[in-house]
């Protein structure tokens, strides 16, 4: 299942690659949420792992109540071996304190 702008996630993976994830219902206690997807072109070539990353987190941005709170962002980019199987969606995440 692909996550979607709205799921809550009941833990946040540590920072690498990330296969699997709990999703929860936002109304439970939660970790993060995501707030927003980046969508590469489809015809895009592989820009890079960097390249990749930067995009989506320059799409990614806190409010400024989420800011007050404390939040952080998460973004998550394809990696190359997504890419090669039609990965084209980068996620930004809210993560809570």
């Amino acid at each position: 299942m692909q996550l979607v702008t709205g799921n809550c996630l009941a833990q946040l993976p540590p920072d690498g690659p990330v296969d699997t994830v709990r999703v929860v219902p936002c109304d439970d206690e939660h970790a993060a949420r995501v707030v927003s997807q980046y969508a590469f072109d489809q015809d895009a070539v592989w820009p890079g792992q960097q390249a990749a990353d930067e995009r989506v987190a320059a799409g990614c941005v806190l409010s400024a109540d989420e800011a007050a709170a404390g939040d952080r962002l998460v973004t998550w980019a394809p990696s190359e071996e997504s890419w090669g199987r039609g990965d084209r969606t980068g996620l930004c995440l809210v993560a809570t304190p």
